[in-house]
């Protein structure tokens, strides 16, 4: 475990690196010019994992048009990603919320890519 600064490397003509506290899981996807292009991309998720070997990490899927309130964020659809060493490491499970909801259905939500960051 690191404590106090570090220095790390940054050339310009390399991508900028990204540091993530272990312990969380992350859900990335490419981004493309217009949004609707951008939901046909790959999700992939990238798993860190603490001392203790957990991780999680909650992503909320939704059609990227409809406004939720914030009273109302528990009702929204999300998949819940929890990841566990040794294997199995990783889980998902769904909540869909409100069965009256227009939200994209999270049966069109598929994971291309977990990938396990161990230190």
């Amino acid at each position: 475990m690191f404590s106090g600064f570090n220095d790390a490397n940054a050339p310009l003509s390399s991508l900028t690196p990204v540091f993530v506290r272990g312990g969380f899981i992350l859900p990335r996807q490419a981004a493309n010019t217009i949004k609707t292009a951008s939901r046909l991309n790959p999700v992939e998720v990238l798993i860190t994992v603490k001392t203790n070997a957990a991780s999680s990490g909650e992503l909320y899927y939704d059609n990227g048009d409809d406004i939720i309130p914030n009273d109302n964020i528990e009702q929204h659809p999300r998949v819940v990603c929890v990841s566990r060493c040794p294997p199995p490491p990783f889980e998902t499970s769904e909540s869909t919320g409100n069965s009256h909801s227009t939200h994209r259905s999270l049966a069109e939500f598929s994971l291309e890519t977990a990938r396990l960051v161990l230190r």
